[in-house]
Parts: structure tokens; sequence; C-alpha cells
């Protein structure tokens, strides 16, 4: 057995190498500064067992060295699980003092214990060298179920690390060092516990050696998929990974090779799925005739433009994309990368953008033409007085049957229509101050649903109330407000000239109260929608409307901070959807 001394160097100086080796390669990496604190725990393990055939040295000088020895097998399980932690990324866990204080704490016990001659005695000297024994007390328990415990959980997490890893490299390193941990436990165990127990003697100590195992299995990871250096096809895999841009990799046909994790997470296909599909799986119907399509054809060499791709589930996704070949050594095209830049909440902002513009648009003609009106009502409002006066006169002083009284009752009529218009440009540029109060809006809508069901009776009409609870107050002027319910259910019944169904609604969102006016009529077209509250703007035949019904209405809402919303399909009918503000007491004045 004098092999024995030589092999236990041969693992020392091994050990050392190694750990100064993983080191110095990367310093401030923890899962090297880990892996090398590891194999040095290796290293010392064997310390002992140099002089294990030396039957000249000294108790004293054995027992030190044992000492020192202790360091490495008694530390290495809770280096092993910090280096398992670390491999796995787990840096809850890493960065919780609780934690380390709990895992720390055992092996530190146990050094102790060991130094105090606690938890080994020396039992003698045979023929084949120095044999060691177990003592009697409790701590001996406490060592093997620390050591089986700390390095289960180890292979536990490089097993479960394995099972999530997106990288095949990553994957294949996890189960390499779980398979080498089980085999060191072992045979560790086999040779540096079970067999003691039977009361097998003369066999020297093991255990040390057979962590080997361990420590080439993971240097034999390291060399082979480079997981302790950073390559630069590493980086580059890295960095691909990390992209926040899609990535598409496609071949010389226009197969999808693979994509990034950009890619699969929006598109929601894991990579796996997409391999060897068409590009074509990915284009939006939106959009065939795309530059995507054309530059994958390669009919067209667009280098960058938009696009629409489709995800798993039918969602389009609008994207930025530019796209170049890839070429061999000899200039060979043999495939397309592609990367594309997600537009879908760009698109939303210039949306919503663009919603504001209109808006603000809006308002700024309206209140032009609200100026310009109250400019017309104020000029005409006199004359037009003096005519409707002496027109009503005539109309009194012309008896029944003469052949004036037509005309006459003509000219009184036309007036007090002319007069109704001047008054809503009035009430449209805001001319009169309006006193604000709050509004219980189901109070509201339960009054002005007396006119309205009146009229809707009379054009066969069904009128249907859905009245919401726990409405907020809103704050406005009653009489203007009412306007506005009645200007829009009587534009929506207009809309019903065969019948149909009415609906007023109200709700609570938030801190806002919700009225809708909803019609099963022919709906609006999307050409008009966007001009329907423009003052004077109607589709309605001569004489049977202003045009300002509809404008008036938004004027209304936009004074008191609400919205309109306008929601419909040609043939669906229509919902506006008015959105008021919570009031907050007070009596303001509007002017």
């Amino acid at each position: 057995m004098s092999f024995m001394p030589a092999l236990h160097l041969f693992c020392l100086v091994t050990f050392v190498y190694m750990a100064g080796f993983v080191f110095f390669r990367n310093p401030k990496s923890k899962l090297n500064v880990t892996y090398a604190s590891l194999l040095l725990c290796f290293g010392l393990w064997n310390t002992s067992d140099l002089f294990s055939h030396n039957l000249g040295i000294a108790h004293d000088t054995w027992r030190k060295l044992e000492n020192i020895s202790s360091l490495g097998w008694i530390g290495f399980p809770v280096v092993l699980l910090y280096f398992s932690l670390a491999f796995a990324r787990l840096e809850k866990l890493l960065k919780s003092a609780l934690f380390l204080v709990l895992v720390f704490a055992l092996p530190l016990l146990l050094l102790y214990e060991q130094w105090t001659d606690g938890l080994t005695v020396l039992v003698g000297r045979h023929a084949y060298g120095w044999e060691y024994g177990w003592s009697e007390s409790g701590w001996v328990y406490v060592f093997h179920a620390y050591y089986i415990g700390f390095t289960l959980a180890s292979i536990f997490i490089s097993l479960r690390h394995g099972w999530l890893a997106s990288r095949p490299q990553e994957r294949r390193q996890a189960w390499v060092i779980a398979a080498c941990i089980a085999s060191s436990l072992v045979l560790g165990t086999i040779t540096d516990v079970l067999l003691p127990e039977l009361e097998i003697r003369g066999i020297p100590s093991l255990a040390n050696v057979f962590v080997l195992v361990f420590a080439m299995g993971a240097v034999l990871s390291i060399a082979r998929y480079r997981f302790l250096t950073i390559s630069p096809a590493i980086a580059a895999e890295n960095i691909i990974s990390s992209m926040e841009e899609l990535l598409i990799l496609l071949d010389e046909k226009g197969g999808i090779v693979t994509v990034n994790q950009a890619a699969s997470r929006l598109l929601e296909y894991d990579p796996a799925e997409l391999a060897g599909k068409p590009i074509d799986q990915l284009i939006s119907a939106r959009r065939p005739d795309s530059p995507l399509a054309q530059k994958i054809s390669g009919s067209r060499t667009t280098k960058i433009g938009e696009n629409y791709l489709k995800s798993k589930s039918g969602k389009t996704i609008p994207v930025l994309f530019s796209s170049s070949w890839l070429k061999d050594e000899y200039g060979t095209m043999v495939g397309t990368v592609i990367v594309a830049k997600d537009l879908t909440e760009l698109k939303r902002v210039e949306e919503e953008k663009s919603k504001l513009e209109r808006q603000l648009f809006q308002r700024e003609k309206l209140a032009a033409l609200g100026q310009l009106g109250a400019g017309v009502a104020h000029e005409i409002n006199n004359p037009l007085g003096v005519i409707l006066g002496f027109a009503q006169g005539m109309e009194k002083r012309v008896p029944e049957g003469d052949p004036l009284r037509l005309p006459v009752a003509s000219i009184v009529r036309e007036a007090v229509r002319c007069q109704n218009i001047v008054q809503e440009l009035l009430h449209f540029s805001r001319d009169a101050k309006q006193e604000d109060e709050l509004i219980e809006l189901n109070a509201l809508v339960r009054s002005s649903a007396i006119l309205l069901d009146a009229r809707a009776k009379l054009q066969g009409v069904q009128f249907v109330q859905e009245l919401g609870d726990d409405l907020p107050a809103v704050k406005a002027n009653r009489t203007r407000l009412q306007q506005v319910l009645v200007n829009l259910g009587t534009n929506a019944m207009d809309a019903m000239a065969e019948g149909g169904t009415l609906t007023l609604r109200t709700r609570r969102d938030g801190e806002h109260a919700i009225l809708e006016v909803a019609d099963t009529g022919h709906g609006i077209p999307e050409e008009i929608r966007s001009r329907i509250f423009e003052p004077f703007f109607t589709t309605k035949k001569i004489g049977a409307g202003t045009g300002l019904g509809l404008s008036l209405a938004w004027e209304i809402v936009q004074q008191v901070g609400g919205t309109i919303e306008v929601r419909s399909e040609p043939g669906q009918g229509t919902t506006m959807v008015i959105r008021l503000p919570a009031g907050r007491g007070g009596s303001d004045e509007t002017g």
C-alpha cells in the first residue's frame, strides 16, 4: 500500500493547482471564487493521509495534521452547497445574511468538536499505517446528517437548475456536476462510513481520493462548456439572450433556425416549436406582401422597414425590422438574420397623441365657431325679434279663411325656428354665465326620460333604462346637462326610423360617472365619425336638423371636464359614452 501517500500527494497538488487556475482565471466571479474554495477543501482533505503510512510520526504531529485535514472534509459540504447555489444563480439566498449564518454555523461547530476530540479519536498504529475511528458522541451522527444532507441538497439544486436552464450547454453542465457529486457521495460514504461500521479494517481512507471524480468531472465541464470563463461565443450568446429586440435566424430557404428569448416571449412560441418552420408562419396576413416577405423571398433587398408579425395566439404585432444576409467563407448566402423592434407601445402612444391632437383641433375649431356664432346671433337676434313680433301681430289680425293666413303662419313658424337656432348659438358660444351645482345623475336621467319616452312611443321605439348604483355626484349646470341627454336621445331616435331600442345606462368607473346613450339604428360610417361633433354638420334632410345638437352636447361635456366617446359600426347601432368627473362640492360659475 506504499503507493497511497503518493496518490494523496498527487490529489493535493492537483486540487491546489486547479484552485489557483480557476481563481486567477476570473477572481471577480463569485462562481470562480466559490469553486476555487471547494477545490482547496478537497486539497486540504489529503493533508493527514500524506503521512498515514509513516509510523514514525509523533502522535501530536498527527493530530495537528488531522485538524488541518478536517478543514477539508468538514468544510467541503457547505462550500459545495454554496457553489451549487452560485451555479444555479440563486442570488436571493446567497445574499441572505440569516441563511449564510445558519449554513456556516454548523460546520464551524463541527470543526470545534473535531479539534477538541469530540468528533474523531485516534485509534492506533498498524502495519498499514495510522487508523482513526469515530468517537461515541452524538456529534458523529450530526456530522453524518450534515454531510449527507448538504450534499443531497447540492445534487437537487444542480438537477433543478439543469431542468430549468434554457441553454443546452448549461443544462449538460448541471447534469454532469450532479452526477459527479452523487458518485463522490456514494463512493466516499462506502469507504469512510459504511466499511468502518461493518468492522472492515485495514482499508486506507479513500474518500478524499474519490472526490477526484467530482473535481475531474467539473473540470471536464469547464473545459468543454466554458461556464467559468467568458469566451466570445458565450459573450455573443449572452448578448443575444439579453437583447430587448427580437432576433430571428433563418436558413437560405427562409426556414427558421432559432429565435432569441425576446422573440420567443413576444411571439409566444418556444424556440423548439419554430425550428424548421417557414418564416411565413410569423408574418401577419395583414401584410402578406410586406417588405419582410419580399426580403426573404429575395425579390428585394430591403434593409429596414415596418411589418406585422403574428403571435401564437393570433395577436398582430407591429415591428420595425432590419435584415441582412449571412454568407459563408466563399461569399455564398447561407441564411438571413432579422432584428426587429416591437412597435406596439409606440403605435399606442402615436394613436393617443393623434387623438389628443384631434380633440385639441376640435376644441379650437369649436371655440372659433362659437365666437363667430355669438357675433352672428347678436347681429340677427334683434331684427329677428322685430320680424317675429310683426308677424305674430299680423297673425292675430288676419281672420280664419283669409288667403293671407297661411303665409303669415309660415312666417311666424320659420321665425320661431330661427329664434331657436339663435338661442342654440348663444348657448354654444357660452355667452351667458351658467351656475353649476352637484347633480345626482340617475335623478337627471329619470326626469329627462319623461320627455324621451313620450317621443319614443310616437316613433315606435322601445325605451329602456339601466341605472347603476353608487354613482358619484357630478358638478354641472342641470339645464345644460339635461340638454345633452335630450339631444343625444333625440339624435339616437332619429337613427331608428323603422323602430328599435333606445337604452340609457349609468354606472360608476372609479371617480367618474358614466352615462351611455345606445341605439340599435343604422350606425355611423367610419368616414364621417370624426365629423359628427362639428357645428352645422348633419346628414339629415334639409329642414330636419340644424347640425348643432351634437356639437352643443360636446361643448357642454367638455366644459365640465368630461369626454364623449363614440362606439359605432354600420348596421350595429351606436353608443355614446359620456364620462363625467365626480364633483367636489361648492358652487362655481361657467363663463
